[in-house]
């Protein structure tokens, strides 16, 4: 324990109080059908490497939009399928997850296909939206899911294109109302996710409709920092550290979804089981901030399973600075550096689930964590912290001069 925290934590003894836990949480896990694919510890994550009794919700990725029908299809058939030696991923997921009593969603879209045009014309024409429940009803019952999960990124705004006015965030919420009425017939469940930057919550959304039709709303509350900006920043850092904008991280997007008439427990809160890299301008500062020249040397973001080894290779791990949290874990090595949330960010955040009445977590994506157990910690360390986080009968005591992020975060800082 460091100076700072064994300081910190006979005041926090002070000023605590009690609290209640939340029950029935869902612990919802996306499942890709291309992990299979991939190659290293990541890669080859099958439907019998899902942990049920972690993942109670599994939300099958992705099947998309058919501009010309207005049907979904599948990305990947021969994944999907077991037609002509397929993998048959659907049916060994619904089937695995029924017997351990667990649910699985179809989910649609995704950041590639929300680039189809398709998406802006369905919000904005009735009768399309009626074939399209239709369709989707029919899908739903074919395959043996329970519900359906939209990942449309983002309403107004596919991909960051944004069309003038309102009209298509004024459809989105049709089309959820009338996905509602349809859906109960059924007894299938309705839920969206979304992204939680405060400052567009009101340009993609109504949140008022959301919090109405939805089962519940998954906040994507991670990539506040990509590797195309110009500084590097955590991946979904807990609260506001340093210079970082003080609306850019977890606490601030739920908050702002809350202001907003929100439903505590119509909130899932988004966790990455991933972290985003950089090539650093310098090598020589590595800090919250520095300047960055692009992405990591592997181009992308690296899983947890790539990341938790790090440390045994000489790389630098930092959760605080200054003797101050910064709101998550990066590691450097050279001019290498990565931002990501390890064991204890996600069990702060578990704590943190339960202050606030939130329904429960989803993680992107289920084959990040460290499903072989390489790291030493057992198998799915992130998943079981977050697992057994919100699933403690008794809720940890929250400070009543301290926010609960930045609380919950000293208190398994160095546990």
């Amino acid at each position: 324990m460091t100076s700072f925290t064994a300081t910190v934590f006979p005041l926090l003894a002070v000023l605590c109080f009690g609290g209640t836990s939340v029950q029935g949480m869902s612990k919802v896990c996306y499942f890709t059908d291309w992990a299979v694919y991939r190659q290293g510890p990541s890669g080859n994550y099958q439907p019998g490497d899902i942990d049920f009794g972690l993942c109670n919700y599994v939300m099958y990725s992705f099947v998309e939009l058919n501009g010309n029908t207005y049907d979904v299809k599948l990305a990947d058939p021969w994944a999907d399928l077991p037609d002509g030696g397929g993998h048959g991923f659907i049916g060994k997921v619904v089937s695995l997850a029924a017997a351990s009593g667990a649910k699985v969603l179809v989910s649609l879209g995704g950041w590639t296909d929300s680039a189809n045009g398709a998406y802006a014309t369905l919000m904005l024409t009735d009768s399309l939206q009626d074939q399209f429940i239709q369709n989707i009803v029919a899908f739903i019952k074919k395959y043996g899911f329970i519900g359906l999960d939209i990942d449309y990124e983002y309403p107004q705004c596919p991909q960051g294109n944004c069309h003038p006015g309102d009209a298509e965030k004024k459809g989105y919420s049709k089309l959820l109302g009338k996905l509602r009425a349809e859906f109960d017939n059924h007894g299938f469940l309705l839920t969206a996710a979304v992204n939680s930057a405060a400052n567009m919550i009101d340009k993609y959304y109504e949140a008022e409709a959301l919090n109405k039709y939805l089962d519940w709303i998954g906040m994507m509350t991670y990539d506040y920092a990509i590797s195309s900006q110009p500084k590097v920043g955590l991946e979904a850092p807990f609260f506001q550290y340093g210079s970082e904008p003080p609306t850019w991280n977890v606490q601030a997007s739920v908050e702002a979804w809350l202001s907003r008439g929100v439903a505590a427990n119509k909130l899932v809160l988004g966790v990455p089981l991933y972290g985003v890299t950089f090539t650093l301008a310098d090598a020589s500062k590595n800090t919250i901030g520095s300047p960055a020249a692009g992405a990591g040397s592997a181009g992308r973001p690296l899983f947890y399973n790539e990341i938790c080894g790090l440390k045994s290779q000489g790389w630098t791990v930092v959760k605080q600075e200054n003797g101050k949290p910064i709101g998550g874990t990066y590691a450097y090595k050279g001019n290498q550096w990565v931002g990501y949330d390890d064991v204890a960010d996600v069990q702060a955040k578990a704590e943190y689930i339960k202050s606030k009445g939130l329904q429960g977590y989803m993680v992107w994506e289920a084959s990040g964590d460290d499903f072989h157990g390489l790291c030493g910690m057992g198998k799915n360390p992130l998943l079981s912290a977050l697992s057994q986080g919100v699933g403690e009968s008794t809720l940890l005591p929250v400070s009543k001069k301290m926010d609960p992020a930045t609380y919950f975060y000293f208190l398994f800082l160095n546990k």
